[in-house]
């Protein structure tokens, strides 16, 4: 062999000793990304304590140092209605909250809380690619439903009992700007409002009581100022996870891929921790005080169906036509298999 085959040999092999050494070196602290997380709820809330180990921690610890999600707080931290426009500008980077707290930012992405399919079916018929089309448009990536229930999730908490349509005129009840439209239908007057209000609004008597989720009425203790629930449920949960476009668009394939593998792992866990978790909280809110009450058939039916007629006629007047003209093919019943 001639001394320059011997030369470029050795050249060779020194070069690929480099470049494994390279690749075999641990991800520094410079290497690492961080995504800042916060939620609309606090972190001892079921909502995001069952949730946090089967996503956060799981791709924190199967990132194995290049990815690692931040928790930085609830409500606290970043006002729920604000934590959408955060994650579009940047702010933060990552979110669990309702859709339901920024119909402003995405118009029309709380259609979905009134879909009569599952989340695994929405994943499946195109329900899934519709919220992120929508998103992107806000700079927003569609993460997945954080709270795939296959209960119906919104109750409305009183200070007072009703019983007929006549008892809800003049009520006053509180919630996020969807359900407006549906307490005014009722013969009650809306009034907007967060979480952070309810119980100290419906004790000083703001307002008479609020829709709420039956996780967030006991970790509020709410039963102790609105003791009267109304028993008859209506919607899905509407709690999702989104992050800043950009910073979805900056992650390698493989931690988008993982991010996305993680959610469709959670979405079905956490269905198996919500079966039968709201027939447990309601015991415990009646062991605490509070008091269903059911209505009379036809009163039932009026309330329930209130509000999905005004939910639908609600996006159907606010929200980009062509856009719930897709939602209402995707996720009304009849899109059942």
């Amino acid at each position: 062999m001639s001394m320059k085959k011997k030369i470029f040999k050795m050249i060779m092999i020194v070069s690929s000793l480099i470049l494994s050494s390279a690749l075999l070196q641990p991800v520094t602290a410079a290497d690492k990304i961080t995504l800042n997380f916060v939620s609309f709820v606090p972190k001892m809330n079921i909502t995001y304590r069952e949730w946090a180990p089967l996503f956060i921690d799981k791709i924190n610890e199967r990132a194995k140092g290049e990815l690692f999600i931040k928790y930085r707080g609830g409500p606290e931290v970043i006002g729920g209605f604000d934590q959408a426009k955060a994650v579009a500008k940047g702010t933060i980077d990552m979110a669990m909250v309702p859709t339901s707290f920024y119909p402003g930012v995405v118009p029309g992405a709380d259609t979905m809380r009134l879909s009569k399919i599952s989340t695994a079916k929405e994943r499946a018929n195109g329900t899934y690619d519709l919220q992120r089309e929508i998103h992107e448009k806000a700079g927003i990536y569609f993460v997945g439903n954080s709270t795939p229930v296959q209960d119906h999730f919104f109750w409305v908490c009183l200070r007072k009992p009703v019983k007929t349509r006549e008892d809800f005129k003049g009520l006053k009840i509180g919630g996020s700007p969807p359900f407006l439209p549906c307490f005014k239908a009722l013969g009650a007057s809306p009034v907007k409002a967060g979480l952070p209000q309810y119980y100290p609004s419906v004790e000083r008597g703001v307002f008479d009581g609020n829709i709420i989720g039956m996780d967030v009425y006991l970790a509020i203790h709410e039963y102790e100022v609105a003791p009267y629930v109304i028993d008859h449920p209506f919607y899905k949960s509407t709690n999702v996870i989104i992050m800043n476009l950009k910073k979805w668009n900056s992650l390698p394939d493989h931690l988008k891929k993982l991010i996305d593998q993680v959610q469709m792992e959670t979405e079905q866990a956490m269905l198996e921790v919500w079966e039968g978790a709201v027939a447990g909280m309601k015991k415990k809110a009646m062991k605490e005080g509070a008091k269903f009450i059911k209505l009379e058939p036809d009163t039932a039916k009026w309330y329930v169906n209130t509000f999905y007629d005004v939910g639908w006629k609600y996006s159907e007047e606010k929200f980009p036509p062509d856009v719930i003209r897709k939602f209402k093919r995707l996720i009304s019943e009849s899109s059942k298999p």
